[in-house]
């Protein structure tokens, strides 16, 4: 099933989020129980997780398990790359094309996938499979590729790494 087909997918889909321009210190686990909030934004707890990674990886997490209602993602990410195009901005650095924020969500929702696959699943479960099952899609056609290496060689062709 789709679950045997993340697992030959998982590596390649790992270095090309390694590979990713966008690199910051992710949370690595952005669920709304370790937000605290005020009047004058959100704080982070329970770091246990954090490490380097694409920005994208807190933004599926949260998408998946903190946001307030499914269906509301397109406004919350729109929302996001706006205000973090205006920071990158206001410090001279470059802004991410949309489409390239796009694909690596799309890619850390698959990796958000394969660790809660060995973890046990929570948050909007269902939207979350339907984006995976998606993404493989997008790389084998439906039908699964005989090794990792035709992953990889996929994972490639669908999601160049792009230049800064």
């Amino acid at each position: 099933g789709w679950e045997g087909r993340l697992r030959l997918a998982a590596g390649a889909i790992d270095e090309r989020l390694k590979a990713d321009p966008m690199q910051t210190i992710c949370h690595g686990d952005a669920k709304d129980e370790n937000m605290l909030f005020d009047d004058d934004g959100v704080g982070m707890c329970d770091f246990q997780y954090c490490g380097k990674g694409p920005p994208s990886k807190d933004v599926a997490y949260v998408l998946i398990c903190a946001s307030a209602e499914a269906g509301e993602e397109e406004r919350l990410i729109e929302a996001y790359h706006a205000e973090l195009s205006r920071l990158l901005r206001a410090q001279g650095d470059s802004v991410p094309a949309r489409d390239h924020l796009d694909d690596a969500i799309a890619l850390s929702h698959a990796d958000l996938g394969r660790w809660m696959s060995g973890w046990g699943w929570w948050g909007l479960r269902g939207q979350l499979q339907s984006k995976i099952v998606a993404l493989l899609d997008r790389l084998d056609g439906g039908k699964r590729l005989g090794s990792e290496a035709a992953y990889a060689d996929a994972v490639r062709r669908e999601f160049p790494v792009p230049l800064r």
